[in-house]
C-alpha cells in the first residue's frame, strides 16, 4: 500500500468546506471522487485542517493510501482532469506509510482579509464593512493573542476539545489604503478560532468592546467569550508546514 501526498489549493466558495457532508459537497468529497475514478479504488482522503464553508486555502495537505501503481507525480496532472476550476493540485510525491497530514503538519499560518469599501467583485474573498476600526486598536489587540493560551474563548462551543491551548508565534495587522490583512501563526487552531479572534479585535477596533475585553477573552476564557465570528469567505489558510 502506497502513501501519496497531495498538495493545493481551492476556492472554498460553493464548498461546505474541506469535511465530507451528507447533504452538501465538500472538497473532500470532490477529491475522493476524483482519485476513485483514477485508482478504480474506494478512496479515503486526509486533509491537514477542517476548514469551513466558503474558508478559501492557498496551501493544503492531502494525504491518501492506494495501490495503484501509478507514478506518484502522475496524480496531480490526473487528478487535476477530474477536478472543476477551483481546486488546483500543485503537486503529487509518494511519502512514508505512517505520514498524515493532519498529525504531520506542526505549523499553520491564516491570513484574513477586510475592504474597508464595497464591490460585488470582492464578495466571496473579502469581508466588506462600511465601519473605519482604528488601526492603533487593532496592533494592541493582536499583541495580547502572542503566546500560549488557552484559547475555548474563541471557539464554537460544541467543538472545544479536552485540550484548548493553543501557542500563537505570529498575530500581525497591516493597513493597505483601504485593505486590512490579519496574519496568525500557530501551532494549532480550534475550530472558528481565526474568525472569532478577528471578529473581536474589530468590535474593539470599532469601540464596541475594549482591548481589555480581548485580554480577558484570552486569559479568562470560562467567563469571557467572543460572541462574533467574522464571515468565512475572508479567511485563507496561507500556509501548512510539516515533517515527514
Amino acid at each position: 500500500m502506497r502513501n501519496i501526498l497531495l498538495r493545493l489549493q481551492f476556492v472554498g466558495t460553493g464548498f461546505a468546506g474541506w469535511q465530507r457532508q451528507k447533504n452538501a459537497v465538500s472538497i473532500q468529497q470532490v477529491i475522493e471522487a476524483g482519485l476513485g475514478k483514477i485508482t478504480r479504488e474506494d478512496i479515503s482522503a486526509t486533509g491537514c485542517s477542517r476548514t469551513d464553508a466558503g474558508v478559501h486555502a492557498e496551501d493544503f495537505l492531502v494525504n491518501f493510501h492506494t495501490e495503484s501503481t501509478i507514478p506518484a507525480a502522475k496524480f496531480a496532472p490526473a487528478l487535476q482532469s477530474k477536478l472543476p476550476k477551483s481546486i488546483l493540485i500543485k503537486s503529487s510525491r509518494e511519502v512514508p506509510a505512517s505520514f498524515n497530514s493532519r498529525r504531520n503538519s506542526y505549523e499553520k499560518t491564516y491570513r484574513y482579509q477586510i475592504a474597508l469599501d464595497r464591490s460585488p467583485f470582492y464578495n466571496d474573498f473579502w469581508w466588506q464593512t462600511d465601519r473605519t476600526p482604528d488601526f492603533a486598536v487593532l496592533k494592541q489587540c493582536a499583541a495580547q493573542i502572542l503566546g500560549e493560551h488557552d484559547f475555548s474563548g474563541f471557539c464554537v462551543t460544541r467543538s472545544l476539545k479536552e485540550v484548548n491551548i493553543c501557542t500563537i508565534k505570529q498575530a500581525t495587522w497591516k493597513r493597505t489604503g483601504k485593505r486590512l490583512y490579519f496574519k496568525i501563526t500557530g501551532d494549532r487552531f480550534l475550530h472558528h478560532m481565526v474568525r472569532f479572534l478577528v471578529g473581536a479585535q474589530i468590535q474593539a477596533a470599532c469601540g464596541e468592546i475594549s482591548v481589555e475585553d480581548v485580554r480577558k477573552m484570552v486569559n479568562q476564557p470560562a467567563s469571557h467569550r467572543a460572541k462574533y465570528p467574522a464571515p468565512p469567505e475572508g479567511l485563507y489558510l496561507e500556509k501548512v508546514k510539516f515533517r515527514l
